[in-house]
């Protein structure tokens, strides 16, 4: 299923910035080897449709290897974000649930401005918000 994929700029220094795409689950472990000061999502996509969600098994291994080691606390970058063992990846697996899109679903971000000038339903009630 897609997913969401966020744009992001990792500020390393004050002469020193980068630009990447990220899985959204990504971004926690991201802000956290670099700071979370330093990290901004630019943008946010949804990837090809034929790109699967990967399992949280293989992604918290590639997390790992990608992020590698707090060294002031020698614990993975990753586990300091989802926790360790099946706690970390079963974690894991719930935020790149949250991150898959069904492309058959309506928009989550409508707003209720679409709903402006529809005809009132019987009985039904009105509240402001």
């Amino acid at each position: 299923m897609p997913y969401k994929i966020l744009h992001v700029q990792v500020n390393r220094s004050e002469t020193s910035m980068m630009t990447r795409d990220i899985p959204a689950w990504e971004l926690p472990v991201l802000s956290a080897a670099n700071g979370d000061d330093r990290v901004t999502v630019l943008a946010e996509r949804i990837s090809r449709e034929d790109r699967l969600t990967p399992t949280a098994v293989d992604e918290y291994a590639r997390l790992e290897v990608k992020y590698k080691d707090d060294n002031t606390t020698g614990m993975s970058y990753v586990a300091s974000v989802y926790g360790g063992g099946a706690r970390g990846i079963q974690q894991l697996q719930t935020e790149i649930d949250r991150s898959a899109v069904n492309p058959l679903a309506p928009p989550v971000d409508s707003s209720l401005d679409d709903l402006v000038g529809l005809p009132a339903v019987e009985g039904a009630v009105s509240i402001d918000v």
